[in-house]
């Protein structure tokens, strides 16, 4: 006789929330960093590697179609910077597992954020499989003196997120 062995295999499973699914900034003054409320990310997944969570955006920046002028995103501090707009998740936590930890340069504080592109960011992040995870992302925008002015202002962003089995 051989050796006794056994296996059981777990469904695969990721879970994914965000609320709400729509921010506002407030006006946009010149010289002036605004920050949108809270958007809360709620992400839990058993893959074994853990798992990430992806931004991108439709315009790279606050796009005005009626002017044809966007507040490109940037990387960097808002507040030294003329004009721009970006992405900053804070507050990562978990209630087992992971961690879940903010991913550079969207990890940073006060008025420094990270661009969002076209193309899939890592925004979260953990290596581990996790339970209530939890984190915030906020938004954040500068009009310089010469931002033409404009009441449409918008970037439609895309969060993804996925398990690494």
């Amino acid at each position: 006789y051989g050796a006794c062995a056994s296996a059981a295999t777990v469904s695969p499973s990721t879970t994914f929330s965000i609320s709400p699914n729509t921010i506002t900034l407030s006006n946009l003054l010149p010289g002036s960093v605004i920050t949108s409320s809270n958007l809360s990310i709620n992400f839990a997944t058993n893959g074994n590697s853990g798992g990430t969570v992806y931004v991108s955006g439709a315009n790279n920046g606050l796009l005005s179609n009626h002017i044809s002028h966007t507040i490109a995103a940037i990387t960097g501090n808002l507040t030294l910077q003329t004009e721009g707009f970006g992405v900053q998740a804070t507050g990562a936590t978990e209630t087992s597992g992971g961690p879940l930890t903010t991913v550079s340069p969207y990890s940073s504080s006060g008025s420094t954020v990270g661009a969002e592109t076209t193309a899939p960011s890592k925004i979260l992040t953990s290596t581990a499989p996790l339970v209530g995870g939890f984190a915030n992302a906020n938004f954040q925008a500068k009009a310089s003196v010469t931002t033409p002015a404009s009441n449409d202002y918008q970037e439609v962003l895309t969060f993804i997120a996925a398990g690494n089995f």
